[in-house]
């Protein structure tokens, strides 16, 4: 696999350091004498490759430890050359590019002092820095004024040190982030490593097997690289982009083909006007985001709509406008926000800890199971549920001003255990639903018998309305207060205990002739009068008999009785 460096825009590349290995086949390098810099131009010092990841070396002779722009005092002025060495008294060196020299750089140390980074700027005239990126060349350090140390050796000023040829690497920088690709795709996949640039790179990419696309910023800098185009991914293997800031007006990737392709997009931001990340509406391979944000404004993330690819979002978050995130096969969700709103076409959808911000609908086979969610709808249903598919909420708030919250008319059951509706709490009747929780919820919001679960009210005692259940009348056990100045008294619907004075005269009661079976009265002599004046409880003409006489008296002090009709008659119990 090779690894292949890519820089900023404008200007001329560093020279850098591609590590490989020696002769032999194993790792070799650095030695004294060894210049060595950053990141990927091969540097052979005596026919020795150098290996291993970049860094800074300690060595014993002077080492050049960056070469980066430098343009504080003057635009054109082009890059710094960073020293260092030991030395044991103030003196001042003189680096040469081949037979150039450059501008002296005074070291004003104590003895026995170590010096690092001291900065000489390189003028542009005659292609210098051209010629350190390219061929062949010499780079000589002379010193001057004064003792210093060299592998050990104390020397005095006038001694020009070994030169070091710098040898141009098969992998050089390229001028475009295609041609790298198409480089490392030659040799059989790897990284291309793409330097920070402070515009967007302008490219359409056409994409290989094993490609892995890195953005590469400055310590400190907070930016990814952007690349601004619509690439086209390989039908088969695996690509990614890495640490990239990614935008298009209509899909990062897209293609028409059913590829297989694993694609990965992991601490990426992802910009789309309008249209989708992934336009791969037939693709079959795995679509993953590790990492992600999203700064679109109309994006709905994937379009999957007949392929089956698996669909795997881990702490991201993507989507934005009015595009629907459209996908048939399994969609793996943890710790994310999907700002879009969601058509799940089949296979299995499993969330946890995420929030869907806009509606979420289920068709024909999806089934679901959302853990420790938040699901939102605003002005329509949170999930519409047409599918044949059982769905899961489990711990799971709705957020949805629609009525009913949740819609559809779909097959499969909705379960739902630990529920909170945030606003409207209303399921459509025409959905089957599981709740294995305590909480009733209303269905289709009627005051008529509501059944969820475990739960059922009858309309005659309890109102069922947006879920919240009153009893009717407001008070269960009402109690009417009776004289013989009430005498006839016509047992009213509201009636439940009747509290009868029978001091000044008798009293009767008259029960209806029809009623909802099961209704039960209380009737009791409240003062103790009725051996008295007795209290006659029959019906209008005698029609309906109670416990099978036309007529039933109290007239025993403080009695009382309960009645209760069966649908036929009155039965005293």
């Amino acid at each position: 696999m090779s690894q292949v460096q890519i820089f900023d825009n404008g200007g001329s590349p560093f020279p850098q350091i591609e590590f490989v290995q020696g002769t032999s086949g194993g790792a070799v390098g650095p030695n004294p004498g060894t210049f060595i810099t950053d990141f990927s131009s091969s540097f052979i010092s005596n026919d020795l490759a150098i290996n291993g990841y970049p860094s800074i070396y300690d060595v014993d002779f002077v080492n050049i430890t960056k070469y980066t722009p430098y343009v504080v005092d003057n635009a054109a002025s082009i890059n710094v050359l960073n020293f260092s060495a030991n030395f044991v008294a103030g003196n001042s060196i003189v680096p040469t590019v081949d037979s150039v020299p450059l501008a002296a750089v005074l070291f004003s140390v104590n003895n026995a002092t170590t010096i690092a980074n001291v900065a000489t700027r390189i003028a542009t005239a005659g292609g210098v820095l051209s010629a350190i990126v390219t061929g062949t060349h010499q780079i000589t350090v002379q010193f001057y004024a004064g003792a210093h140390v060299v592998n050990s050796v104390v020397t005095t000023g006038g001694v020009s040190q070994p030169t070091v040829v710098i040898n141009a690497s098969v992998n050089a920088p390229f001028g475009t982030i295609q041609s790298a690709v198409n480089a490392a795709h030659a040799a059989g996949g790897g990284l291309v490593a793409i330097k920070w640039s402070l515009q967007p790179y302008i490219e359409n990419l056409t994409l290989y097997n094993s490609i892995t696309l890195m953005g590469v910023s400055p310590i400190g800098n907070a930016n990814k690289v952007s690349i601004e185009g619509l690439h086209t991914p390989p039908t088969s293997g695996e690509l990614c982009f890495a640490n990239l800031d990614l935008l298009d007006t209509s899909a990062i990737i897209s293609s028409i083909a059913a590829g297989t392709t694993n694609i990965y997009f992991q601490n990426c931001t992802l910009s789309i006007t309008n249209g989708f990340v992934a336009n791969l509406a037939s693709w079959t391979g795995s679509i993953n985001f590790i990492n992600c944000d999203s700064l679109s404004l109309d994006d709905g993330i994937v379009n999957n709509a007949t392929g089956t690819a698996i669909i795997n979002i881990i702490d991201s978050e993507l989507g934005g406008g009015g595009q629907v995130f459209t996908t048939r096969g399994f969609v793996n969700a943890r710790n994310s926000i999907i700002d879009a709103k969601s058509n799940f076409l089949a296979s299995a959808i499993i969330n946890y800890q995420d929030t869907y911000t806009q509606a979420t609908t289920f068709n024909t086979l999806a089934s679901a199971t959302f853990n420790g969610a938040q699901i939102s709808g605003a002005s329509v249903p949170a999930i519409t549920q047409n599918s044949s598919g059982s769905i899961s909420l489990i711990n799971v708030s709705i957020d949805s001003n629609n009525n009913p919250a949740i819609a559809g008319a779909g097959g499969g059951v909705i379960s739902l255990a630990g529920v909170p509706f945030l606003n409207n709490t209303v399921i459509a009747g025409t959905l089957t639903t599981n709740v294995f929780d305590w909480k009733p919820y209303a269905t289709q919001g009627t005051s008529v018998t509501a059944t969820v679960g475990t739960a059922s009210f009858d309309q005659n005692f309890f109102t069922v309305t947006n879920g919240f259940v009153s009893a009717s009348p407001s008070q269960i056990f009402a109690i009417t207060f009776l004289t013989d100045a009430d005498s006839p008294y016509t047992l009213l619907s509201t009636d439940y205990y009747l509290s009868c004075d029978v001091t000044s005269g008798p009293l009767t009661i008259l029960m209806n002739n029809t009623d909802f079976s099961g209704r039960t009265t209380v009737i009791k002599d409240s003062t103790g009068n009725s051996q008295t004046n007795n209290i006659t409880i029959t019906t209008p003409g005698g029609i309906v008999t109670i416990d099978g006489q036309t007529t039933f008296l109290i007239d025993t002090p403080y009695e009382a009785f309960d009645i209760i009709f069966n649908g036929t008659f009155y039965e005293i119990f």
